[in-house]
């Protein structure tokens, strides 16, 4: 940081897993129009939160955005969306000034140094802060169905025919990514604002010790995070977490390392049966403090591998499409 309050950041852009998406580009701007912009890219969908392209501008310090544009065109929907939105510019800023603990970084303190803005069918609409090993939403909301000329707002001429362009594109796309095939038949439009439902959880174990810090978690909303000491933080278990996407974690003394994938539908309906779902931070901020649910990772009886199941109380319920794959460390 320097002296007067701007900060060293850059601007990349995202679009889920099997929404190839055409980023028109945009911009993070802050007083007088300065900070960052939001590259322009031909077609990205590298997954929700995971930067594609970035700005950079060698190191030049920008003051904390206070809103940004968008325009995008939605290859499987075959929309335009356009959108300028408000920014958290004071939360941003503390953000930017506190940092965050790394087990990563030689100080034990990470910085934060990209805004990555996301794009979605439907419009939806996502800010994340993101440093090494860690990355927090900072803002969602949504864009609006633009009905600008197609040719001159895409950049293609008027020459390219736009249905042959999308199903041509699209076709391409689905071969390096099988979810375009599955959304072009059924899109499920709002899946990225259920992304954002917070849940009261916490790792536990059987029959394996219980892991001191999870090595790496990934979420559904494009948060992850590194080396988070186990047990949770009570202020984390009282804002609660959405749900995790990858998560894993090693017991040393056996030389193991635990990596599990989650089902997003099951996890979500077996915590909301465990009665632990907050719905989206700006509630979950409100909501009563109780009794999380535990993740309970345990071996199977023969020791070969790994299951996962939800517990509250007398309630229990197993993750059966949940993958635990267990890994020998190297020595």
């Amino acid at each position: 940081m320097s002296d007067n309050g701007k900060f060293v950041y850059t601007g990349s852009n995202s679009a889920p897993l099997g929404c190839p998406t055409r980023v028109l580009g945009g911009d993070f701007l802050g007083p007088g129009n300065a900070g960052a912009y939001i590259p322009a890219s031909a077609r990205i969908h590298k997954g929700w939160g995971f930067a594609s392209s970035i700005y950079t501008d060698d190191d030049v310090p920008r003051e904390v955005p206070d809103r940004f544009t968008i325009a995008y065109f939605s290859y499987i929907e075959n929309k335009l969306y356009r959108g300028e939105f408000a920014l958290p510019r004071d939360s941003i800023a503390r953000l930017f000034a506190a940092g965050f603990a790394s087990a990563r970084a030689r100080s034990g303190r990470g910085h934060y140094d990209e805004l990555v803005a996301g794009m979605a069918p439907g419009g939806a609409v996502a800010v994340w802060l993101s440093g090494e090993g860690r990355q927090v939403e900072v803002f969602f909301g949504q864009a609006a169905v633009a009905h600008d000329d197609w040719h001159r707002a895409t950049g293609f001429p008027p020459t390219v025919d736009r249905a042959r362009m999308v199903t041509s594109v699209l076709d391409d796309a689905q071969e390096d990514d099988s979810l375009v095939r599955e959304y072009r038949a059924r899109l499920p439009l709002g899946l990225w604002a259920a992304y954002r439902t917070r849940y009261r959880w916490v790792p536990a174990a059987e029959g394996l010790p219980t892991p001191t810090r999870l090595s790496t978690v990934q979420y559904f909303n494009g948060e992850r995070d590194a080396a988070v000491p186990v047990p949770f933080a009570h202020p984390t278990v009282a804002a609660g977490l959405p749900i995790p996407k990858f998560l894993t974690f090693a017991d040393r003394a056996a030389g193991l390392s635990y990596q599990t994938t989650f089902d997003f539908d099951e996890t979500a309906a077996a915590l909301a049966r465990a009665g632990v779902a907050l719905g989206p931070p700006e509630a979950a901020r409100t909501a009563p403090v109780g009794t999380p649910a535990e993740l309970v990772f345990s071996r199977t009886p023969d020791g070969s591998a790994a299951e996962l199941r939800v517990r509250r109380g007398a309630e229990v319920i197993p993750l059966r499409k949940a993958v635990v794959a267990v890994y020998r460390l190297r020595r």
